[in-house]
């Protein structure tokens, strides 16, 4: 069983998340795994879904990406840890904050994105007719001292593969 911390102010992620017939639902089933959602919309409750999720055996939470969760990535970080609880989530600002692994996109990357899409706009361009930008560059971080709080061996492999480790 996998936890996920969604905002439950954030359709969009309920929509993906928490929907039994959505598409991380599905991908999860595809997989034999199964998904605890906890929808939670301030820190008090962050911070009781991750002492239910503790109490109900649950190991691995997903942070998903909002600002909800990086406002308090250190709350997060800090209670996690204290419950025994490897987090992951999409930005690398959660893992210098404590949780286990990210992966996301790099902001730099997706600032010079928006910036290339500015200039066209300026330069005369209808915003209509602008291609659709995604983030070209992805980051993995590790959190090393995360993993030894608790006892996760990381394979040397895994760590050739990060674009960060912190320590």
């Amino acid at each position: 069983v996998i936890g996920i911390l969604l905002n439950s102010a954030n359709a969009s992620n309920v929509e993906n998340y928490a929907n039994p017939a959505g598409p991380v639902q599905n991908a999860a089933k595809s997989l034999g795994l199964s998904l605890r959602v906890f929808q939670v919309a301030t820190l008090a409750e962050i911070q009781s879904a991750i002492d239910a999720a503790a109490d109900q055996g649950i190991r691995p939470i997903m942070i998903a990406a909002d600002a909800l969760f990086t406002q308090y990535r250190e709350n997060i970080g800090e209670r996690a840890l204290a419950r025994r609880i490897a987090l992951s989530g999409a930005f690398k600002e959660n893992t210098q904050a404590g949780a286990l692994t990210s992966y996301g996109p790099n902001y730099l990357d997706t600032f010079r994105l928006l910036g290339n899409q500015t200039a066209r706009v300026l330069q005369g361009q209808r915003p209509a007719e602008l291609p659709i930008m995604q983030p070209t560059k992805y980051e993995f971080v590790i959190n090393l001292k995360t993993a030894r709080a608790l006892g996760v061996a990381v394979p040397p492999m895994l760590l050739a593969l990060t674009d960060e480790v912190v320590e």
